[in-house]
């Protein structure tokens, strides 16, 4: 019968299952020797087992297999529990230590945290857009340097002009022509032959 509920030696579901069997067989005994004033002969246990016992392998195996898993969500909820129990009482440890106790004390959280989180912040974007347009302008041939630098020179004096109300146009300063390539050289040469 342990072959039948049992798979292997860790099977915890199949052990229980075994335990039911015995103490149903153990039950059979008692009642037995109860009503007839004597112990159950070898046949009459086999007869009992074969009958009885061997039809409920998987009722005790449906059977271990609820109890099992009804134990097992009542030690999860239960740790659970404990473990929500303790967070919270480590949440409220630790927001009683960190609570500011006066108006003074949380406006000045609230002033560090816009500071360094705000500010910060936009000191760091501005940062970071200064570079990359200095390494892009670094990058730049000297013709699109010169050009940029003369175009943001004539924007900001324009945008300073408009923004104090001055009239001012500035036109661009005429650009040099690229040198030409001579005629021979885009002329494609023929052999003669």
């Amino acid at each position: 019968m342990y072959e039948k509920l049992v798979e292997n030696p860790d099977d915890i579901v199949g052990q229980l299952a075994y335990c039911m069997y015995k103490q149903s067989k153990q039950q059979y005994l008692q009642q037995f020797a109860s009503r007839n004033k004597r112990q159950p002969s070898d046949a009459e246990v086999r007869n009992h087992v074969h009958c009885a016992e061997l039809p409920a392998v998987d009722m005790y195996k449906d059977t271990a297999n609820n109890l099992f898993n009804d134990y097992l969500a009542q030690a999860i909820q239960d740790k659970l529990d404990e473990m929500e129990e303790q967070y919270k009482a480590e949440l409220w440890l630790f927001i009683k230590r960190h609570k500011p106790e006066s108006k003074f004390e949380q406006f000045l959280h609230g002033s560090k945290a816009l500071f360094f989180g705000g500010i910060g912040g936009v000191v760091g974007n501005a940062l970071t857009t200064l570079i990359v347009i200095l390494v892009l302008f670094g990058a730049a041939s000297s013709v699109t340097r010169d050009d940029f630098a003369q175009s943001t020179k004539e924007r900001i004096i324009s945008g300073l002009a408009e923004t104090f109300g001055v009239g001012i146009l500035i036109r661009p300063a005429p650009k040099a022509d690229l040198p030409v390539e001579s005629a021979s050289a885009s002329t494609p040469v023929t052999s003669t032959r």
